[in-house]
């Protein structure tokens, strides 16, 4: 009894429960320094303190990045560990596809990139559920404007959606900054972001594009990339179509 019970504690599960419940913690103390932070940046942009102001709004970013990183963490180990209830495995698309996108346009405007898509073929059943679909939009559609190129005009992201096959495919092209062979084969593991893409953007938890690739192959999809540096990246899902 005690041995199984230690295994327990250092298994893969028991490890994941323990980054759960640290990610959790963590989240509250962000939270509160962000506001004490947010108050104090109040207060110095009435005064003629520019460079503690500077700092501030340094420490802000710095401290925002953490909690996303926190909340992105504890997303994936909810993807990762939490059985899907019974009744929540399929989704019609075209039920909420229209107001995922429409959630990304304010970031897109503040970043000069218009958002362009063609949906086809939304009303067949996926063996997904909302929690997981909204990651595998949000995330490929939100990447996608956040490594736009900057200072380069307008930037476009397409988005698409059509069947192929026994498959209903979910499409997001954009013209930013893309990636190297060896990045492509690193952009699915946990925690990782390329060079470029940090000096891109400080904001990501680099847990985005794992769970993506985790949804998607639970679902019995796959997903495919196509991107070259400078020329940008398409990311392609490929979801098998329930009773197909």
């Amino acid at each position: 009894m005690g041995n199984g019970s230690h295994e327990n504690r250092n298994g893969p599960l028991g490890s994941k429960q323990s980054l759960g419940i640290i990610a959790h913690e963590i989240k509250s103390p962000i939270s509160s320094v962000i506001q004490l932070l947010q108050s104090a940046e109040i207060l110095l942009q009435d005064s003629d303190q520019a460079e503690a102001l500077a700092l501030v709004q340094r420490a802000i970013k710095r401290a925002r990045n953490a909690l996303q990183i926190s909340r992105g963490l504890l997303d994936y180990l909810k993807v990762d560990t939490v059985p899907k209830p019974a009744g929540e495995h399929e989704l019609v698309p075209a039920d909420n596809i229209q107001p995922l996108i429409e959630a990304q346009i304010q970031m897109a405007f503040n970043r000069d990139v218009r958002l362009e898509h063609e949906l086809r073929d939304t009303h067949v059943r996926l063996r997904i559920n909302q929690f997981e679909w909204d990651i595998v939009v949000s995330n490929l559609i939100s990447n996608a404007i956040r490594y736009s190129k900057r200072d380069a005009g307008t930037q476009t992201v397409w988005i698409r959606t059509f069947k192929r096959e026994k498959s209903f495919v979910f499409e997001v092209r954009d013209q930013g900054i893309g990636m190297s062979d060896d990045e492509k084969n690193r952009i699915f593991d946990g925690f990782y972001r390329s060079i470029k893409a940090k000096e891109q953007t400080t904001s990501g938890s680099g847990f985005g594009l794992a769970m993506v690739k985790k949804i998607v192959e639970d679902a019995g999809g796959a997903i495919e990339c196509v991107s070259a540096p400078g020329v940008g990246t398409t990311f392609r899902v490929f979801f098998p179509i329930s009773g197909s």
